[in-house]
Order: C-alpha cells, then structure tokens, then sequence
C-alpha cells in the first residue's frame, strides 16, 4: 500500500518525467557510420509519440531496446553511480541476479513438470 501511495506523490511523478526525458534524449542507434537518435528528433512530445509506436508496435527490436534504456536509464538515475566503472559494476551485479532468478524459475517449471 505505501508503494502505491509513493507512487501518487509530485516527488514520484517529476522522478518518472525526468527518467523518460533522459530516456528519449540519450538513446541512439548506430547503422554504420549513421548515428541517429532512437526516439527520433524534435520536441519532447514528438519523442513520445515515437516511443508510444515503439511501445505499441510489432517490432520486438524496438520494443527490447527501448525497455532496456528504460531500465538502464532508470538504474543510473536511481543508483547515482559516481563512475562508469560503478555504473558497469551495477550492471553486472543486476544481470548476474536476473540470470540467478531466470535459472531459478526455469528449474521451477522443470519441477513442475515432472508433477
């Protein structure tokens, strides 16, 4: 109950529009020697309605790489790494947990099969 109420505060929601704005501003792609920004160019609502295609396409690429800016953008903001060396360390130790808790459900499923 307290998350959701953390949830609904002014201080939560400035957090989430900074982490989407820092989303949409720092994320490129590179095709060869061509650097273009993910999101698209423009306003701040010209990158959201790119994200909101991204979001609602077929496009499980797109989709992948914008969820994973979103967590990364959202680890760096939260985490305040003073380093890139720290922010890599974050990275690793997160990864190395999500691996742990993927093999962890797929040993469950494994169980659950042979039930």
């Amino acid at each position: 109950m307290e998350d959701g109420l953390y949830e609904e505060t002014a201080e939560s929601r400035a957090r989430n529009k900074v982490i989407l704005w820092w989303m949409l501003h720092l994320a490129y792609s590179e095709d060869g020697d061509n650097v273009a920004p993910f999101f698209g160019e423009g306003t701040f609502n010209d990158r959201i309605e790119r994200y909101d295609e991204i979001d609602e396409g077929e496009d499980i690429h797109d989709l992948v790489v914008a969820r994973k800016v979103a967590y990364y953008v959202s680890f760096w903001f939260v985490g305040r790494p003073n380093s890139q060396k720290e922010f890599q360390e974050m990275i690793d130790m997160a990864l190395k947990f999500d691996e742990e808790e993927t093999k962890a459900m797929e040993e469950e499923v494994k169980k659950s099969e042979k039930s």
